[in-house]
């Protein structure tokens, strides 16, 4: 059996290293290029519980800084503020026409339970059994306060 030359060694470096730098850099979008708003049909689960009131200034600020820290990279309205190219084809949240097609119960079953759990994609994970209820409900109650 003949030992992997070190040239081999450094091209397989090389290519891998590209490869990742393709996935996550190209196609840079342009400073303050919006995402496209998703559209389409959703199903519409029922809620677990009712929402409280959509003006509670602080479950609004609970929930904003819940998806600054885990919702942002994959869903901000800024193309450029998504962490990767791999990132840039989940729905932007902030648009009035996904709002108007969504339900609260929507909105709380796929943070809950994740994107299969009404049919999206499974990348979507589901955030209940790490934050609780309450905090599903924080971010649906600032989803909604940004759904304009």
């Amino acid at each position: 059996m003949k030992p992997i030359s070190i040239a081999f060694c450094s091209l397989v470096f090389v290519l891998v290293v590209s490869i990742v730098f393709t996935l996550s850099c190209a196609g840079t979008p342009e400073p303050g290029q919006l995402a496209e708003c998703p559209s389409g049909a959703r199903p519409q689960p029922e809620l677990p519980q009712p929402l409280p009131n959509l003006l509670d200034p602080a479950a609004v600020a609970r929930g904003a800084t819940f998806f600054a820290r885990e919702c942002e990279r994959c869903h901000s309205r800024l193309v450029s503020a998504r962490g990767s190219r791999l990132f840039r084809g989940y729905p932007r949240l902030d648009c009035a026409q996904f709002h108007a097609g969504v339900s609260d119960g929507y909105l709380y079953a796929v943070v809950a339970h994740g994107g299969p759990a009404v049919g999206r994609d499974k990348a979507m994970k589901p955030f209940e059994a790490q934050l609780g209820t309450d905090a599903v409900v924080d971010l649906v109650l600032y989803l909604r306060s940004i759904g304009h």
